[in-house]
């Protein structure tokens, strides 16, 4: 298994609102009502990853297991 650590790509967007998303809906299930679910996965989308990149005091990061971010 290869872990690598790196800075977010425009063309990682996708993949890590996903990520965002699925691991609200499975880690935070057991402590938040759906309603507070919903409303934290629902606002994370590629979009809003790509306009968090471009903002300068954040400094986002990905890791990847064998090339695959998660």
């Amino acid at each position: 298994m290869k872990i690598k650590i790196r800075k977010t790509k425009n063309e990682d967007a996708r993949r890590v609102a996903h990520v965002h998303r699925t691991s609200i809906r499975k880690l935070c299930a057991p402590f938040y009502n759906q309603k507070v679910i919903d409303s934290w996965s629902n606002g994370s989308s590629a979009e809003g990853v790509r306009r968090s990149l471009k903002r300068k005091e954040v400094n986002d990061i990905v890791a990847e297991v064998d090339g695959v971010i998660c």
